[in-house]
């Protein structure tokens, strides 16, 4: 689950062992992941092992975790008639009705998801259009909060909601540090939102420090404060992968599950 960063980093065709579906969405933050594990995820997933997001750096001083409220969720999905009908029925928790998933494939728009540049598996397929911009990468806002802002602290708190719903249910959660620009670290951003070297770091200290604390969470760091080996190749823009990053990433994020899985 997550924002773009996920849509365009992880290619699920990858994944060797355990079969997986990319849920990312345009701007999604914890109230996003925390709306799709609740009423779709737990509901649907009876064998599901492990849930993977980024780690709660971009959107998290902004209320409820994300620009998408009001925004992409609130202006699109939240107003879409198969997420108001579902929503009518509790989100189907009790199962699906015989014959719902026939119904859904009748009428969906083949032709217009042709049209679209994501995989059926909801990976995004993009090429190296940018690579990484060069050495002044994209960046916005002024970079001046800190995690003494009580907005970050209530969205660190709804995320450790989402370990510990997760947790509850022998299920675990990786948080994904996505690789972006090596340029950012001769700027004052982090990565590309809002946050500067400091904070970004001590953000990454406090989700780190999380692992200690329950064992269903883990963390991946693939952007190594910049220092990483994602090339111009391998990357859309400043701040995104493209399809032949996310074919560099995906086996190492495989490789680190299976190795969580199998512990």
């Amino acid at each position: 689950m997550g924002p773009s960063l996920t849509y365009c980093g992880v290619d699920c065709s990858i994944f060797t062992t355990y079969k997986a579906i990319n849920m990312g969405y345009t701007s999604c933050g914890i109230l996003g992941e925390s709306i799709l594990l609740n009423n779709y995820i737990l509901n649907h997933a009876p064998n599901l092992k492990l849930v993977g997001v980024p780690v709660p750096l971009f959107f998290v001083d902004m209320p409820q975790g994300g620009d998408e409220f009001p925004g992409w969720f609130v202006g699109s999905i939240e107003q879409s008639r198969g997420y108001i009908y579902d929503s009518l029925h509790s989100f189907w928790n009790n199962g699906l009705p015989s014959g719902f998933q026939q119904c859904m494939a009748a009428i969906s728009d083949s032709a217009t998801l042709a049209q679209n540049p994501w995989d059926s598996l909801g990976d995004m397929i993009w090429p190296s259009l940018y690579g990484w911009q060069g050495s002044n990468p994209q960046v916005y806002g002024p970079a001046t909060w800190t995690v003494a802002n009580t907005t970050y602290q209530k969205n660190f708190v709804a995320f450790v909601n989402i370990i510990k719903t997760l947790s509850a249910r022998n299920i675990h959660l990786l948080a994904i540090n996505f690789p972006e620009s090596p340029y950012y670290k001769y700027t004052n951003h982090y990565e590309e939102w809002d946050l500067s070297w400091p904070t970004g770091q001590t953000v990454m200290s406090q989700v780190s420090a999380l692992q200690a604390e329950y064992p269903y969470f883990h963390v991946y760091d693939a952007y190594q404060n910049g220092n990483h080996d994602y090339t111009d190749s391998d990357a859309y823009d400043s701040y995104h992968l493209c399809t032949t990053g996310a074919k560099k990433l995906t086996p190492r994020l495989d490789s680190v599950i299976q190795g969580i899985l199998n512990n």
